[in-house]
């Protein structure tokens, strides 16, 4: 059985709460809604938490909370984070065809 429940994670906003939070939910698996609102809550969480600013430890943290939520592998959310840090958006890469 599967059930839909709508997450405000808006008073999520010290490094403390998201690690009680990781350890509270072991047992309770996320599924994002789709690709595009998972990119910009990915983006929308890097940007509240000045992830580029944060400790080894701490991104170690944040990295560990949007793999839980989004339910993305740990190399795509390195390529995420990889673009957040490079253009500070996060946002789905275009197809691009092949001209010869």
């Amino acid at each position: 059985m599967m059930m839909v429940i709508m997450m405000n994670d808006s008073k999520l906003n010290r490094l403390a709460q998201i690690k009680s939070f990781l350890s509270e939910t072991e047992a309770i698996e996320f599924n994002k809604k789709s690709k595009k609102d998972a990119y910009s809550w990915i983006e929308e969480t890097l940007r509240k938490f000045s992830y580029v600013i944060l400790s080894k430890k701490e991104k170690g943290l944040i990295r560990r909370y949007l793999r839980k939520i989004t339910g993305y592998s740990r190399a795509q959310l390195t390529r995420q984070i990889n673009q957040y840090r490079n253009t500070g958006q996060v946002r789905i890469r275009e197809y691009e065809r092949h001209k010869f």
